[in-house]
């Protein structure tokens, strides 16, 4: 019986903080589509700067999908698998 009443608490608090630990917000995946190769670009660089790279593998994978074939395109594959190993994501590699 005490087992039961301290795995529901445990459960419920593994959740929420896996929840709480998205990479992206919506908000930032609707501002990603409106912007133009370059200022996704800029973004994603600015990000890995300040060592986001959650959110520049974000930007980065936007900008890859809607712009595959861009003059940007090489390096914006170089620095998304570098955004992945840096943010842990190295399955996504």
């Amino acid at each position: 019986m005490k087992i039961n009443r301290c795995i529901a608490p445990l459960l419920i608090s593994v959740l929420l903080a896996v929840t709480g630990c998205s990479s992206s917000s919506k908000e930032d995946q609707v501002m990603n589509a409106n912007l133009g190769a370059q200022a996704l670009y800029d973004k994603a660089r600015q990000s890995m700067a300040n060592g986001n790279f959650a959110a520049a593998a974000d930007s980065l994978s936007a900008l890859d999908s809607r712009f595959p074939f861009g003059p940007l395109s090489h390096q914006v594959q170089l620095d998304l698998v570098y955004s992945y190993y840096k943010s842990g994501k190295i399955d996504q590699t």
